[in-house]
């Protein structure tokens, strides 16, 4: 165990194994929560006063990076909403409330009209999370998978007032007084008429999308979510014709729209072959393509990114999105890809079928897509859990802190120099894989043994790695063929990992907690690295979100 890894006792002092000071100030950068503590006895007192007056300013916004850490947090019970985006959503209802109660108030627009603008206002809105490439992406980072959700909020939002538009005109639609009047010339079509079954058809487009949408739909049948979505032309189109005010909300979203087509075009307009397509076992696909000339060019490839993959061999129009389990220093992209769907049953097959007949297969990327709102390197402790194939984003973070360095079977050189190890302020990472059968654990096995071993032969650069996996499935514990990682029948107990990690690490001040998996064990670390969190250790909770 080489927990110490250099990090110097609890008053501050550090042993950086004679590097000079800009490897030092590099390495400050990285601290986000202990400043003072990155300092070295060797660093000159200018440098040593401005990190100090750096600590002062963070206890100064202390109030309101509490605020910040509690919205961002805590979660709702039941969900996988933070408390922070249901403040968000709850906000942005009230909003609308506050709007339509105005309309309701007006001399000279009514409660009925007022709820109709306010839904094809919020119809613009909506459009601008659903796109892969998006304002709020390059400005503020936001990742789609998060936006997503919100793209989903706005659309019942959407509807729901479109709904109320409607009843509200409901009893003038339905009299007969209206109906002998829309009806009485069948030679002609009055414009009353015209304006209530043109609005309908909005109304009617936009309720199947949302039933859609809901989890039993979308999980089962995609082809059926993903085709009925394209109602939204036809909710446009007589969203317009129903009332021309809507112009210029419906043409800024599909301009919106447009543009993230287009880019996406020229991602995607090239397919290339795949350098390793084979089954792992007889539910999971190895996958591995080359990278992108211009992402690569563009430095695009980061930690926790995500692809759209197509396979022309299979369909041209269905793209599913898949975790990057490689690295961002690696000339390749590798995903893993576990049947669990119609689509993704197909895909292990054909690979099945690729190493029966000795062939790649073509295949078309669009992305990467994503990137955590963390830095790892910047935590005293890093906790990662993976439920079944939810390893690959980990094993992404753990082949960019550890892989590279040691040369592979057959090859004389490293593919990087220790010289390239980035600082970092981590002292122990601690890595946990969940999955029902040990059929599944040969998958990483081989490369969690090699990342183990590089943490070892490089004890003074890099932090120690514990990696311990469960098999719900599995009755006694067994070391089959890996005796370096043993594995341990049932469930694990998150919350004794975290406090094993907190007592074998006690100089550590901060600590990360990153889970993909399945809801309830997603659930399980975030409550328990919640509980965890105060003021004199900080403990952070990320997860990754699938939810397209």
């Amino acid at each position: 165990n080489n927990n110490n890894n250099n990090f110097g006792d609890v008053n501050g002092e550090m042993d950086v194994n004679g590097e000079d000071e800009g490897y030092e100030i590099r390495r400050r950068i990285m601290y986000k929560y202990e400043p003072v503590r990155a300092v070295t006895s060797d660093v000159d007192d200018e440098l040593k006063e401005e990190i100090v007056f750096e600590a002062q300013q963070k206890r100064h916004n202390n109030i309101i990076a509490r605020i910040y850490g509690y919205l961002t947090s805590k979660r709702i019970p039941g969900t996988q909403w933070t408390t922070g985006a249901a403040m968000f959503c709850v906000g942005y209802v009230m909003l609308n409330v506050i709007i339509a109660a105005a309309f309701a108030t007006s001399k000279t627009y009514s409660l009925a009209r007022g709820l109709g603008s306010l839904a094809v206002a919020n119809t613009m809105m909506l459009i601008i999370p659903a796109t892969r490439n998006n304002i709020l992406t390059w400005t503020i980072g936001a990742s789609f998978d998060h936006l997503v959700l919100f793209h989903r909020f706005l659309g019942r939002v959407t509807i729901l007032l479109a709904l109320v538009h409607g009843a509200l005109y409901l009893p003038q639609f339905i009299s007969p007084n209206n109906f002998k009047t829309n009806f009485a010339n069948e030679d002609h079509i009055y414009y009353g008429n015209y304006i209530n079954w043109t609005g309908l058809g909005a109304l009617l487009c936009g309720i199947v999308i949302v039933i859609t949408t809901f989890d039993f739909v979308r999980r089962r049948l995609f082809n059926v979510f993903f085709y009925t979505h394209y109602s939204f032309f036809g909710y446009f189109i007589l969203a317009i014709m129903h009332a021309r005010a809507a112009i210029p909300f419906i043409a800024v979203g599909m301009l919106l729209y447009f543009l993230d087509k287009i880019l996406r075009a020229v991602w995607t307009w090239l397919p290339s072959k795949t350098i390793v397509f084979r089954n792992r076992g007889d539910s999971i696909a190895q996958v591995v393509l080359p990278k992108s000339f211009a992402a690569k060019f563009l430095g695009k490839y980061k930690v926790g990114q995500y692809l759209f993959i197509n396979f022309p061999e299979l369909s041209l129009t269905e793209w599913h999105p898949y975790s990057v389990s490689s690295a961002p220093w690696e000339d390749t992209l590798e995903v893993h890809i576990r049947a669990l769907g119609n689509h993704t049953r197909k895909v292990v097959t054909l690979s099945k079928q690729c190493i029966q007949e000795k062939r790649q297969t073509w295949i078309r990327c669009d992305g990467p897509y994503g990137v955590h709102n963390f830095n790892y390197r910047r935590y005293g402790v890093v906790v990662l859990v993976g439920g079944g194939v939810g390893i690959t984003p980990i094993m992404g973070i753990l082949k960019d802190l550890y892989g590279g360095y040691l040369p592979q079977q057959g090859e004389e050189n490293a593919s990087r120099s220790v010289d390239d190890i980035e600082p970092h302020c981590i002292q122990q990472v601690y890595c946990l894989w969940v999955m029902p059968e040990p059929v599944e654990a040969e998958t990483f096995k081989a490369t969690l043994e090699e990342l183990q071993a590089s943490s070892r032969a490089l004890s003074n650069r890099l932090p120690a790695l514990q990696v311990r996996i469960h098999c719900t499935r599995l009755k006694t514990q067994t070391t089959p063929q890996h005796p370096v990682l043993p594995l341990y029948p049932g469930r694990p107990n998150v919350a004794t990992l975290l406090d094993d990690a907190s007592n074998e690490n006690p100089n550590a001040l901060s600590t990360l907690v990153f889970a993909c998996g399945p809801g309830k064990l997603v659930n399980t670390c975030w409550d328990n690295a919640t509980k965890r969190n105060s003021k004199h250790h900080r403990v952070e909770f990320h997860h990754e979100t699938f939810e397209f």
